[in-house]
């Protein structure tokens, strides 16, 4: 770790200006919540290194950063829908799939993580269906996922929404009914705490144009905001897929 090396230099009366040291600093923050035990990102050298960068650069204000960089990290609103998608994305490969009258016995899954409600999002892009066609035809996906994250303007809350999405013209002619049923019914979703968004009111009030083809999409809020994408995916290889790991490319 950067940090703790320069950190450990410091007691050999290393010179740190405070541009470096914010540099290091504000990813420490950033990666611990601002050291918030409730977070649990964090251990007693992450602590001391910390503190050691402090005494060196007591010019740090540790608030002032984290609350800065925060609100950089959620500043999405001038990203195109692409952009949106593609900025924290990852996706899986070679998933065993294989149920009923479906031809394929694998598919790919993408899921983008995204900084804006879907009510935002909608708000802002009014072609919100065909985005997610096109980025769905360009990754080649069968079910492509975002995890929409976010701080409630009124509340102050940090929350999460799921949207799902499965093309009209995947080879997979029941994977979206299948995967919103389990959403709805798994004991392993239990924990994730989905409730159903009215996907069709939502889009019908943000203005947003109609898709011209029958595309499969779902809107659900996630009460447990705990559960990110490091805990939604596997727990969908585990009780979707029913299958220990795939590829992730």
């Amino acid at each position: 770790m950067t940090a703790e090396i320069l950190a450990d230099s410091l007691c050999k009366e290393t010179i740190i200006d405070y541009g470096t040291a914010q540099l290091l600093a504000g990813p420490m923050l950033v990666d611990t919540a601002n050291f918030s035990p409730s977070a649990a990102r964090f251990n007693e050298k992450d602590t001391d290194t910390f503190a050691r960068l402090c005494e060196a650069c007591p010019e740090i204000e540790r608030e002032t950063l984290f609350k800065k960089l925060q609100f950089e990290k959620f500043n999405v609103l001038s990203l195109c829908s692409r952009d949106l998608l593609r900025k924290d994305y990852k996706e899986w490969d070679n998933i065993p799939y294989k149920e009923g009258g479906d031809m394929k016995t694998s598919i790919k899954m993408g899921i983008s993580s995204v900084g804006l409600s879907i009510d935002a999002w909608c708000g802002k892009e009014k072609s919100f269906c065909e985005e997610l066609r096109r980025w769905n035809r360009e990754r080649q996906l069968d079910l492509l996922l975002c995890m929409n994250a976010f701080t409630d303007e009124r509340s102050g809350n940090f929350m999460r929404q799921l949207v799902v999405y499965v093309d009209d013209e995947s080879a997979c002619t029941g994977l979206f009914d299948r995967f919103v049923g389990f959403l709805h019914n798994h004991k392993v979703v239990e924990a994730w705490e989905l409730t159903n968004l009215d996907a069709h009111t939502i889009l019908l009030e943000k203005e947003v144009i109609p898709a011209a083809h029958d595309s499969r999409l779902a809107f659900l809020a996630q009460g447990n905001s705990t559960a990110s994408r490091k805990v939604i995916q596997p727990g969908l290889m585990e009780g979707f897929f029913q299958c220990a790991s795939s590829s992730f490319l």
